[in-house]
């Protein structure tokens, strides 16, 4: 098992378009093998914050996802519809070491805030 969160503030102006990236999204990567749930949650209190939880039966399932067409779209919906300095990630598993998994992420995720 492997949960993975991501915390993530819209930027101002981009609220409904991160909302409506993520309802699109979510239905594609729950049909991913290896995943056994994908939600996400809106803070009441401040509704520009989102939490994405995704749960893996395996690391290895969630590497796999990361190669996807379906996690770069997340990636650069983070890039253009987030704040990046209010953007966290962290992986939780019983069964295998995680600071690989979030180092691969923070790459991952350095690369889709990089702009050309």
């Amino acid at each position: 098992m492997l949960l993975v969160t991501l915390e993530m503030k819209a930027r101002p102006d981009k609220r409904k378009e991160l909302l409506q990236t993520l309802l699109a999204w979510m239905g594609p990567a729950r049909k991913t093998p290896g995943c056994k749930g994908c939600d996400f949650y809106l803070n009441t209190e401040s509704g520009d914050r989102f939490i994405l939880t995704e749960d893996w039966r395996t690391p290895s399932d969630f590497e796999q996802h990361l190669q996807s067409e379906d996690f770069r779209v997340l990636c650069g919906a983070i890039r253009l519809l987030c704040d990046r300095k209010e953007t966290t990630f962290s992986a939780f598993s019983k069964t295998a070491r995680t600071e690989a998994l979030e180092r691969s992420l923070g790459i991952l995720f350095e690369e889709a805030f990089v702009t050309a």
